[in-house]
């Protein structure tokens, strides 16, 4: 998959604010998309198949939460953003969640790798919990921000440039 927006060989100190303001929305659209492709489900991946760094994405889940106005759009965001706890280091191959045939519940585990798989579960756990937090902190600006401000446009998406319940 190809994708618009690498975080990793951009020089992003050029950047409008609008500019990363989309860059951050591209970076949003395309883990969902990734996440699509990837048929994610409730598995582990390494994070090296996101294509910017986690820290990248988590600020762009954050501004883009934290600006967008529609709350059905944010909560989606959120959803979205959350999968990435399923993104951690040291993963090498997936690890699939899913349950074992009879064939592999009969094999020997290896210990070794038993212990990383706990672990890397242990730490999807607390990601998750890190994110919901920090996602629900933008929600949480966002709507305060957009209670300030009425926007000049009618329910059915008109505008009038002299503002609304003015007679001219």
């Amino acid at each position: 998959m190809q994708f618009h927006y690498d975080a990793r060989s951009s020089d992003n100190s050029r950047l409008s604010d609008a500019e990363i303001l989309e860059a951050a929305t591209d970076l949003v659209d395309n883990l969902s998309l990734l996440i699509e492709e990837l048929l994610l489900g409730d598995d582990i991946l390494d994070e090296t198949l996101l294509p910017a760094s986690r820290q990248t994405f988590e600020a762009a889940f954050r501004l883009a939460i934290a600006t967008t106005g529609q709350s059905g759009r944010r909560r989606r965001f959120i959803e979205i953003g959350h999968l990435l706890a399923q993104f951690q280091p040291d993963v090498g191959s997936r690890i699939s969640l899913s349950p074992a045939s009879a064939r592999t519940r009969r094999q020997e585990a290896n210990e070794v790798h038993c212990a990383h798989i706990v672990e890397l579960l242990d730490r999807a756990v607390r990601d998750r919990e890190r994110l919901a937090i920090l996602f629900d902190e933008a929600d949480a600006f966002a709507r305060r921000r957009l209670q300030a401000v009425r926007p000049p446009f009618y329910d059915d998406g008109t505008y009038t440039w002299y503002g609304h319940g003015i007679a001219h």
